[in-house]
This record gives structure tokens, C-alpha cells and sequence, in this order.
């Protein structure tokens, strides 16, 4: 796997990223039942600690986090969400460790063993990935629920949308910054992840003012990151100005989707798909291009 979507949590978003209202205790109860009782159900698994210690400890973690957010009595879809992911992470924890002990099996076979019951102990080992593969699926649309984070070939893509910005400014809103305690928080869980922050505008104005504006919107980002306690070898800004539509820019409604900040992470190891990185090189200097 390239990379755990589940890692991708929680980071993003546009405008109806708000989080709003409060729920009952027995709601937020249920919620982080759940998770523990996922929880306690891996860790007591034989190799729990040595098949799959880093995923139980992000669970855990995460966990820890519900936990201090329902305590301090945090917005009902925000402990939700924190407990929904733990018990996804759980989940992924499980499937690691079935998976090495069906390795171990397979492994284990004695050589006189016949090949049917090799072949089953081998589709064991592939279901426990499917398995493991599935929970990070879910994982993913954790994010979904509350970010507008999607699969593409260059990775998982974060698009925070106009809500950031006004238009032709790269002051950041005081309703990014929700949005902003959210990725930060997902990378300090994951200290590993790197991301590249894209600035994005549509076609209205020259090309180096739609330049200048869109690095110093990734640049906006990045700067507020840095002050929440991410380092700055972890971030990547590009400024692509009106390069990548996403939209139209027949429409103010087409021009509004295209005025935006896209993150891209990396995998848990910090590498990034040979694909992930954008110029607006090759864009600006072809003569033969023409506005939308």
C-alpha cells in the first residue's frame, strides 16, 4: 500500500466544513465504546505488540484524542469523527496481524503439504489484505465526511476551497483556520507525512499576477502551518496560478471552484508518486495557449 488513507484523516474542505452542534452524552458514549472495545479486542490478539504495534498505537492514540475532546466537552461530529477513525484504525491493526499470522501458515507449511492447501492458506493471506485494504478505505471517508479529500493518480488530494481566501487576496479567513488545526493535527499525528500546497486561481488578471497571487496563497498555508508546529522540510508550496483549472472559467461559479489550495500527501514514508509534483512552466511559456 502507498499510503494509509486512514492516516489522511481527518486533514480540509470547503465551506461546509463548519462543524456545528452539540450531542447527548449517551450519543458520544456509544461513539467511544466502540472504538475501545475495537481497541481492546486487537491488542489482545497474539503479536498484537510485534504484527501490528504501530497501527494499534495510532489507534490508541487517536482514541486518547476522542477522548480528551468528549472531556472537554468538543462539538459532538468532532468526537464522532475522532472515535469513527480509531475504530477504523483498529480494524486496519486486525487485518496486519491476521495477515502475518496467515504468512506464518503459509510459511510454516511442511514441503510434503499439497498445493490446495497451500493455495487456500495463500488466499488467506490475500483476503487479510483486501481486509486491510477495505478498513482504509473507511478510514478515507472519514475524511470525506467532514474534508474534500479524493484518490487521484498523484495521490490523496486535499482541495481547500475558495473559503480560505477572499477573492484576489491571500489573507486567510478566520474560517480556514478550523480547517488548518485539522491538517496540522493530522500531521503531527503523523510525523512522517509530507505534503505540497498548490495555489490555484482562475483567469481573471494577468498571468504574473495570478502567479504572484497563487504562491503566496500556498505560501499563506504553508506560514500557518509552520506556526502550529510543522516543520518546514514538511511542506512544499508551488504557485500555479491559472494552470490547472478545475472549471470553466466561462462562469463566476466555474471561476470560484478554480480559485483554491490543493495539498497533496505523500505516503507514510514521506515519498511522493513521480506523478504528485506540477509545474506552470511548460504552461506559461507555450505561445500558442488561449484564456478559457
Amino acid at each position: 500500500m502507498n499510503i494509509r488513507v486512514h492516516h489522511i484523516i481527518p486533514i480540509l474542505v470547503t465551506g461546509t466544513l463548519a462543524l456545528a452542534g452539540c450531542a447527548s452524552s449517551p450519543e458520544r458514549s456509544a461513539d467511544l465504546e466502540r472504538a475501545r472495545a475495537a481497541i481492546t479486542q486487537v491488542a489482545s490478539m497474539p503479536d498484537a505488540s510485534t504484527a501490528a504495534g504501530v497501527q494499534l498505537k495510532e489507534a490508541q492514540d487517536t482514541l486518547s484524542h476522542a477522548e480528551d475532546a468528549a472531556a472537554s466537552r468538543a462539538p459532538y461530529d468532532e468526537v464522532a469523527h475522532l472515535a469513527y477513525v480509531a475504530e477504523m484504525q483498529a480494524h486496519i491493526a486486525e487485518a496486519k496481524i491476521r495477515e502475518v499470522h496467515a504468512q506464518k501458515r503459509v510459511e510454516g507449511a511442511a514441503a510434503d503439504r499439497n498445493a490446495a492447501l497451500l493455495d487456500a492458506r495463500e488466499r488467506e493471506a490475500a483476503e487479510a489484505r483486501q481486509r486491510a485494504a477495505a478498513a482504509e478505505s473507511s478510514a478515507a471517508e472519514a475524511w470525506r465526511q467532514v474534508e474534500e479529500a479524493k484518490q487521484t493518480d498523484r495521490g490523496i488530494v486535499l482541495t481547500l476551497g475558495d473559503v480560505l481566501f477572499d477573492t484576489g487576496r491571500a489573507d486567510l479567513k478566520p474560517g480556514a483556520q478550523l480547517i488548518l488545526d485539522r491538517l496540522a493535527a493530522y500531521m503531527s499525528d503523523n510525523p512522517s507525512t509530507r505534503i505540497i500546497i498548490e495555489g490555484h486561481t482562475d483567469n481573471t488578471g494577468s498571468d504574473e499576477t495570478n502567479r504572484m497571487l497563487s504562491e503566496q496563497r500556498a505560501e499563506a498555508v504553508a506560514m500557518s502551518l509552520r506556526s502550529r508546529g510543522i516543520p518546514t522540510d514538511r511542506l512544499e508550496t508551488v504557485g500555479l496560478g491559472e494552470t490547472y483549472p478545475i472549471a470553466t472559467n466561462n462562469t463566476s461559479a466555474g471561476r470560484e471552484q478554480n480559485r483554491r489550495v490543493e495539498v497533496v500527501l505523500s505516503d507514510e514514508n514521506g515519498t511522493f508518486r513521480d506523478s504528485a509534483h506540477r509545474t506552470a512552466s511548460n504552461y506559461y511559456s507555450d505561445p500558442h495557449r488561449s484564456s478559457n
